[in-house]
């Protein structure tokens, strides 16, 4: 048998030889919860619908099979004693190596059961996680038409989520706040990752996160298992992909996000990955060139890297790192009546840096368990300055702010694999906050006042456990502890987690999961000076406790196919101990997004929140080049304020429909060629219902010669319909030495003016409706060498 496999392998070789277009396919094939290597794993792969290669893993769960063809191919990983592991429609290119870490989970069968190959498409790449979960890969990320490369616009295509406008990547889950987003990067719990981003705020214009450097991650909607904390709505787990450590390889890459570069290659026992990017605007800046955003020219940078290093056989370590800078001003220009970003009779300056960098080290304690240690830092720095004009024009300074906030973080993680039918996880997560933070507003009969001035720091602590359980190979039961701890005023909390699934045959499978998750406040809201009667301030915001909230999650899924599936979800959402207003009014922090606002008053812990609803999917994985996902949610998001009474929420838009796929057209049909030119087409349409605003007063601004809100109907008018519809065309031509890309993505295609806010005019004393870009093509060429 053993010679037979050889002759096979050595025909395939020899058949794929003759291939002008043909590539490495390697990798390393590990034991999902310890990472423990995994020898003798047959390596079946095949190429449209043909074997072409066989192999087998070695004492360190590397395989390398060369002169694979390139084009989509299908990976089969089979072990006696795990389940199978199928990876399919790998876009296999000549140019560069198809480089995979492959995770296999020990099998649970007894005798009479037949083991389900596992399909990676499907399988979120956290296995404590039950529900409400999507693992995206980097090619859609790639492909998705009006997603700008960016992985929170992606997001805003699944079930229940939406972005609160087009202008910011803020994500939107079922009606939560954007600011209840956890970022994790390598997993380091990481500050706003947007250039333009805010301390305390989840989203902004531009990601600084770039999808080159990504690989396959996971994106929570809801009762998210233990392992994650400070969190309300959603987790955004991102991993970086390690750089190839046999070959040098290189992208460039020019697009209306920036100009690009990136390296990865070999460098001592491991391999390095780097990349680089500036804003093309900031260019044609410098170069005088104007491109039809006036004064508001979006300049920024940004650098991505990655060190990886095996210390011994049982210890390695990486090293990475995110920097970003930016800087616009919105200069209001007195002979164009249209403004960009909204507020009419103000000009604004920002900056912006953040900066995380880590270390990971991996230790096998034994063969069935592993130790992980997590040291990082991540530093965000906003200075932001914001003049009001008067009827003439003239600029008057009226807010200015300096906030500095940095996280030192040391993690520790131990994964101990009992059996093949229990795993277990115990560790602890310690941040240090530390911030320096001056901010100085105009207030009418006092001048110029402070409502934050600090230097300090405090720390959080979040000891988990975490426990999976599968009785039987039907059974998965998912249960776990998190808890949470500030040492700025002693809140603490207990919350515990708990999902289960059964599969009902091979294609129906029901879910269930609770779970109790908090959140910590934006540090500057303990520090905040509010007046006092004496003329004087005090804090009276340091013992606010946290935000809360319970989450009921119920799910139904039929699999077709390994790619194909349709999910139904229903939640509910309780949330209690939200912050609000000490004196009676509407306002809540659960309404906050990057545009937001938070009174310079006493806040209290004495808000509550709902959010109901029903998530249909239907998601068809990436196959033959093709894929689509769609998606109708239709919920019920309320709040109740300090006031007592319960409204619609901020994010309260009633129903989202999704719909995005593409398919890509081998042109090239000829196996011998020395080129394959492909061409894709990806479209997406989203339709969703009108974000809430609160009307204006137009009486009262009238006579004030400002905006003033109606306070009695705070979110009581609905913004109309949304719609917008992207279309994304490329073709790519792939050579042996070169393989590139060129695409156009047309956002809003339609040029449908969508409504993004409603603001007064006290120049001309009337509301002005200021909307969402039009029509905008962007323009996208990349090459691999």
């Amino acid at each position: 048998m053993k010679r037979l496999l050889t002759l096979i392998a050595l025909a395939a070789t020899f058949i794929a030889s003759g291939q002008d277009l043909n590539q490495t396919v390697r990798g390393v094939i590990t034991e999902n919860f310890t990472s423990t290597p995994i020898p003798g794993v047959k390596i079946t792969i095949t190429h449209q619908s043909e074997l072409v290669f066989e192999a087998v893993s070695d004492l360190d769960g590397k395989f390398k099979l060369d002169n694979v063809p390139a084009g989509r191919i299908e990976l089969l990983a089979e072990n006696f004693g795990y389940q199978s592991v199928k990876i399919a429609d790998i876009d296999h290119n000549a140019t560069r190596e198809t480089v995979l870490e492959i995770k296999m989970k020990e099998g649970t069968q007894t005798l009479g059961e037949v083991e389900v190959t596992a399909s990676t498409a499907m399988r979120p790449k956290n296995e404590m996680v039950t529900l409400s979960a999507r693992t995206f890969s980097i090619e859609e990320t790639q492909r998705f038409a009006g997603g700008r490369n960016d992985v929170a616009r992606m997001a805003a295509k699944l079930p229940g989520v939406q972005n609160s406008n087009d202008a910011v990547n803020d994500i939107v889950i079922r009606g939560n706040s954007p600011n209840g987003l956890l970022w994790r990067l390598e997993d380091l719990d990481i500050p706003n990752p947007n250039h333009y981003g805010k301390s305390g705020q989840t989203g902004g214009p531009v990601s600084m996160l770039n999808n080159n450097v990504l690989q396959n991650s996971d994106f929570l909607t809801g009762a998210f298992p233990a392992s994650y904390g400070n969190a309300l709505s959603g987790v955004f787990d991102l991993q970086m992909r390690s750089g190839n450590n046999e070959r040098h390889e290189f992208i460039g890459q020019v697009g209306f996000n920036g100009f690009e570069a990136g390296a990865e290659g070999p460098l001592g026992n491991g391999s390095y990955l780097v990349n680089y990017r500036y804003s093309v605007l900031g260019i044609m800046a410098a170069m005088g060139l104007e491109f039809g955003t006036g004064t508001a020219v979006p300049e920024y940078q940004d650098l991505t890297f990655k060190v990886t290093q095996r210390l011994s056989e049982k210890t390695s370590i990486s090293a990475f790192g995110l920097w970003g800078k930016s800087k616009i001003d919105f200069v209001r220009d007195p002979e164009d009546d249209e403004d960009l970003y909204g507020a009419t009779g103000t000009n604004t300056y920002s900056r912006s840096q953040q900066a995380v960098m880590g270390i990971n080290i991996f230790h096998n304690t034994s063969e069935n368990s592993m130790l992980k240690l997590t040291l990082g830092t991540g530093t965000l720095w906003d200075n932001d300055y914001l003049d009001t004009l008067d009827t003439q024009g003239d600029a008057h300074a009226f807010y200015g702010m300096d906030f500095r906030n940095t996280t030192y973080s040391a993690n520790l993680h131990w994964q101990y694999h009992i059996n093949s039918k229990h795993d277990l996880q115990i560790g602890i997560r310690n941040d240090i906050h530390e911030f320096d933070m001056l901010d100085s507003v105009y207030s009418f009969g006092d001048g110029y006042v402070n409502p934050t001035d600090i230097a300090n720091f405090t720390s959080l602590h979040q000891p988990y456990v975490e426990w999976q359980y599968r009785p039987a190979t039907r059974w998965t039961v998912n249960s776990g502890l998190h808890a949470q701890i500030l040492s700025l005023n002693g809140s603490a909390m207990l919350e515990p987690r708990v999902g289960a699934e059964y599969a009902i045959d091979d294609a129906n499978a029901v879910s269930a999961a609770y779970g109790l998750h908090s959140q910590m406040a934006p540090v500057n809201l303990y520090y905040r000076n509010v007046a006092d009667d004496l003329g004087g301030s005090y804090q009276p915001n340091r013992d606010l406790d946290f935000q809360k909230s319970h989450h009921f999650v119920l799910a139904h899924k039929y699999t077709f196919s390994p790619t194909l599936r349709f999910k139904t979800e229903v939640y509910f959402q309780r949330l209690y101990d939200a912050i609000t207003q000490e004196s009676p009014s509407a306002f809540s922090l659960l309404n906050g997004g990057t545009f937001g606002g938070v009174p310079n008053d006493a806040l209290n812990n004495k808000g509550e929140g709902r959010n109901y609803g029903i998530e249909l999917s239907l998601e068809q994985y990436m196959v033959r080049g093709f894929y689509l996902f769609t998606s109708v949610s239709i919920f019920n998001s309320e709040y109740k304020g300090s006031d007592g009474v319960w409204r619609k929420g901020a994010f309260a838009s009633d129903y989202v429909a999704n719909i995005a796929g593409g398919k890509e057209f081998v042109i090239t049909k000829d196996p011998n060629a020395s080129k394959r030119h492909s061409i894709t087409v990806d479209a997406s349409m989203n339709v969703a219902g009108g974000q809430r605003y609160t009307p204006i007063d137009v009486d009262a601004s009238r006579a004030a010669g400002q905006t003033v809100y109606d306070e009695d109907n705070v979110y009581g008018l609905q913004l109309p319909m949304y719609f917008r519809a992207d279309v994304r065309i490329a073709y790519r031509l792939q050579g042996k030495r070169t393989t590139q890309e060129w695409a156009l993505d047309v956002q809003n295609v339609s040029n449908r003016q969508n409504v993004q806010n409603v603001l007064w005019d006290p120049a001309a004393e009337e509301e002005v409706s200021i909307y969402s870009i039009g029509m905008l093509p962007m323009f996208q060429w990349r090459i691999y060498f």
